[in-house]
């Protein structure tokens, strides 16, 4: 029969308490007899803390993965070391960053503490190609601040990280969320989801907290990581969200800087871009591709408000090769 870890406590501090007790008289009266007794009790100690250390590992959070399928990712075309080392900087980053904020440590200057560093740690357990597999580990519970009732500081980092992934490009969330987060966990999550995006394939981030009964699964879609990135990019500009759609250019004016665009579901699409984006534009007219928009809204007298789009970014979904393009002609 399985024991608890409280009961293994229990058995050890008996017996702490044993090995504490003074036997004098005992050796010179029992000699070899109590020799053996003593032993035996060192050795059920070293059992206990082998007991104990077998739990704390079994009650560590569970292996976290994350997963990349499609796009650039493929068996015969493994990614780049850089990309690789991006989305787990980035992810690292973010969780530290993240675990300072929610610490209440909102200073975005100077060294994050070791004590936060240690309590949302990440390791490295396995990286596999194919499809790219990453496996990797959480601290050990002994190393891990209980901060909060329900779950330990990592856990809730990663609930951060999941939670920003939902609201894409609703700039006014991710602001209000800035706002009580403060700057520095932004830098992180940029790195992480643009390597997201860059290889054109779908992201999984899957783990599973000690009190959770069912892992947890985020999704990051190049669209969304796409979308994430111009969010943080523009936070300080008067527009009102980031959109991505996936369609077709079908009609550019050169002259005066506007495309049309066919997105695959819903209305089209009247936007003004950069002139340095001519060429590029041009050249992928009539392909399919997914497009950052900036949108902002103008309160109108009377009206609605008057909406007016640009692009921001474009994402060949298409190209395996190249995976998250930027505007540049």
């Amino acid at each position: 029969m399985t024991r608890t870890r409280v009961e293994v406590q229990d058995e050890l501090r008996d017996l702490e308490a044993l090995l504490g007790t003074s036997t004098e008289g005992l050796e010179a009266e029992l000699g070899f007899a109590f020799d053996l007794s003593y032993s035996a009790l060192l050795e059920r100690r070293q059992e206990l803390l082998r007991e104990i250390g077998e739990s704390l590992r079994d009650e560590a959070l569970r292996p976290i993965s994350v997963d990349i399928e499609g796009g650039a990712i493929r068996a015969e075309s493994p990614p780049s070391v850089s990309l690789v080392l991006d989305i787990l900087s980035g992810l690292q980053d973010s969780l530290h960053k993240l675990g300072h904020s929610l610490a209440g440590l909102s200073s975005d200057r100077g060294p994050i503490p070791s004590e936060i560093k240690e309590s949302t740690d990440l390791r490295l357990l396995a990286i596999t190609t194919g499809s790219l597999h990453i496996a990797l580990e959480g601290p050990r519970p002994e190393a891990q601040m209980g901060l909060f009732d329900d779950r330990e500081l990592f856990e809730r980092a990663l609930h951060e990280v999941s939670q920003v992934v939902t609201w894409e490009g609703d700039l006014s969330r991710i602001r209000q969320w800035v706002a009580e987060r403060g700057q520095r966990p932004v830098d992180g999550l940029k790195t992480f989801f643009a390597a997201c995006a860059k290889t054109g394939g779908t992201a999984s981030i899957r783990w599973r907290g000690k009190h959770d009964e069912t892992a947890q699964i985020v999704r990051v879609t190049p669209g969304d990581a796409f979308a994430l990135v111009g969010a943080f990019e523009h936070m300080d500009e008067q527009i009102s969200r980031v959109l991505v759609q996936r369609g077709t250019i079908y009609e550019i004016n050169l002259r005066q800087s506007t495309l049309s665009f066919q997105p695959e579901e819903g209305r089209g699409i009247n936007a003004r871009f950069e002139p340095e984006m001519k060429g590029r534009l041009k050249r992928l007219l009539e392909d399919v591709v997914t497009v950052r928009f900036l949108v902002s809204e103008v309160p109108t007298v009377g009206h609605g408000p008057r909406v007016t789009w640009r692009v921001d970014g474009v994402l060949e979904a298409e190209n395996e090769d190249s995976g998250l393009q930027g505007i540049d002609g």
